[in-house]
Order: C-alpha cells, then sequence, then structure tokens
C-alpha cells in the first residue's frame, strides 16, 4: 500500500484568528505573554482548538483514505494474473482452477483491507486515549502560576498534545500501556512464583496430602467431614443447607491452595480433628 500521512501538520507555528485580532506562533506568543497567567491560559486555550481542530480533520481524512482505497484494483490485478488460466482452453477444470484462483486471491485482499481498517480504528482509539491523557495534564498544569507552570513548559505540552494525534503517537501509547501491563502480569507471577518457592519441601508435600483427602476416593469425605472441617479453620467456612460435599471441598481445595506456610498446619489440624485427613505420605 502506499504511505499514509502520519498525523496533522504542527499548527502550533501557525497564527491563530481571534475575531479580527492574530496572535503570533505560540513560541513567541508564550515569550511575550506567557509569564501572565491569564494570558498564558488564553494561548494554551486557543491552541487546543487549532490542535483539535487539525485532528478531528486528520481522522475524517484517515478514515476515508481506509474506506475508498485500492481494494478493487487489488481484485483487478488478480483478476489480470489469471485471464490466462480462464482463457485459452475449454476444459473445464482449467475454468475451474482459474476462478477458484481468483476467489481465493480476491478473499485475500478483502482481508488485508479488513485488517488495515481494524487497526487503523484502533490506532485512533489509542490515539484519542493519549490526547486525552495529555490534555488532562495540561488542563491541571493550567491551573497554577506560571512559576509552576512556566512558558516552556506549556510549549513542551502543546507538542506533546500535537504528537499524541499522530499515529505514531498512537502506536507508542500501545506500546507503552502494553509495556506497563506486562510489567504488572510479570510482578503477578514472580509474586506467585515467589509463594510456591517459599514452601519447602515438607510443606508442599503436606499441601499435596491435604489435596488427597479431598479426593472423592476418601471414604471419610462426606459433607459432615467436611463441614466440621471448614468450621475449625480461622477464619470459618461455612456451607449453606444447600450446599453440597463437592461444593464445599472445592472451597477447601481454594483454601489450601492459597494457604501460606504457616498456615498449613492449622489446616491439617482440622482435617485430622474432622477425621478428614487421607492416609497419604508427607515427606
Amino acid at each position: 500500500m502506499n504511505a499514509i500521512r502520519g498525523g496533522p501538520g504542527s499548527v502550533l507555528d501557525e497564527k491563530f484568528a481571534d475575531d479580527s485580532e492574530y496572535v503570533n506562533d505560540t513560541a513567541r506568543e508564550l515569550d511575550e505573554k506567557g509569564d501572565n497567567k491569564v494570558e498564558r491560559n488564553k494561548i494554551i486555550r486557543q491552541r487546543l482548538m487549532m490542535i483539535d481542530m487539525a485532528y478531528h480533520q486528520y481522522v475524517r481524512k484517515l478514515q476515508q483514505e481506509q474506506t475508498t482505497g485500492n481494494l478493487f484494483s487489488d481484485i483487478a490485478d488478480l483478476a489480470l494474473g489469471v485471464a490466462g488460466t480462464l482463457t485459452g482452453s475449454s476444459q473445464e477444470m482449467t475454468r475451474y482452477a482459474g476462478a477458484s484462483a481468483l476467489l481465493a486471491g480476491s478473499s485475500a485482499a478483502v482481508n488485508r483491507r479488513v485488517l488495515f481498517e481494524q487497526t487503523t480504528t484502533a490506532l485512533v482509539s489509542a490515539m484519542d486515549a493519549f490526547r486525552s491523557q495529555v490534555r488532562l495534564r495540561i488542563v491541571e498544569s493550567a491551573k497554577q502560576e506560571t512559576e509552576q507552570y512556566p512558558p516552556q513548559e506549556v510549549y513542551y505540552d502543546l507538542a506533546a498534545y500535537e504528537f499524541a494525534g499522530t499515529l505514531l503517537g498512537g502506536i507508542s501509547y500501545v506500546q507503552s500501556t502494553a509495556e506497563k501491563q506486562k510489567k504488572i502480569n510479570e510482578a503477578d507471577i514472580d509474586s506467585s512464583v515467589r509463594e510456591i518457592y517459599a514452601l519447602n519441601v515438607s510443606q508442599r508435600a503436606l499441601k499435596r496430602c491435604l489435596t488427597a483427602s479431598l479426593a472423592g476416593s476418601n471414604a471419610n469425605r462426606t459433607l459432615v467431614g467436611l463441614s466440621t472441617a471448614g468450621a475449625k479453620l480461622a477464619p470459618p467456612i461455612t456451607a449453606d443447607a444447600s450446599a453440597t460435599a463437592d461444593q464445599v471441598a472445592q472451597t477447601l481445595q481454594s483454601r489450601i491452595r492459597d494457604a501460606k506456610p504457616d498456615e498449613l498446619v492449622p489446616i491439617k489440624q482440622a482435617f485430622v480433628d474432622a477425621q478428614l485427613i487421607s492416609d497419604c505420605k508427607e515427606e
């Protein structure tokens, strides 16, 4: 596919029409008036509006490009490519083979376009999210005095707001959020692994023993025995009148799975008191 424009053109160096009065480019205007909070915030509002207008025009054009594209020319090229197969022979097998190739190729072209459209839609959503993030920072910062939010910081944030409305900005936002989620997931996994490996050999064996006690093959695994064991835990596990033995066993299994090393012995004692413990070997 041909290259597409990666974002709207910058408006930070353009003039802004305020009725009949023209405002100079952003950097010069901030340099001249940015030390006054009222004037600084006026410039911010004006530039946000200009950036928003340019962005929305760009998105509309991008959406038009993704729907008009060169899909039909793709299919026409495929048709010409198999034309020799469809002509020059009267054999039906050859005709069917050529038609099949055309249909398969057309389907591939449609799928590429669908993929492009979906990707563009996802990137526009990312751009919108990124823009909202930066805009919130600007709006909150504009509440501060010029000493805390000086002109150079204003210009930097406005440039960041423009960048957020580009395809590269959308891609960077997706990468950033994906990386953050990856770190969160890795921390969760690392925490779970540490909890597992914090158990010594004997403790892991005890977990297996307690789990085996909940198996259906355990003759003492009755609703009464399970409920008795659950009531002795801290906090206790209480089953309602409609609970089955399987349901109580699942609840006890969750408690065993999540138990920390110092919680295993009390669970074992509750199982022993309820005559629920199975004849399993603890290493």
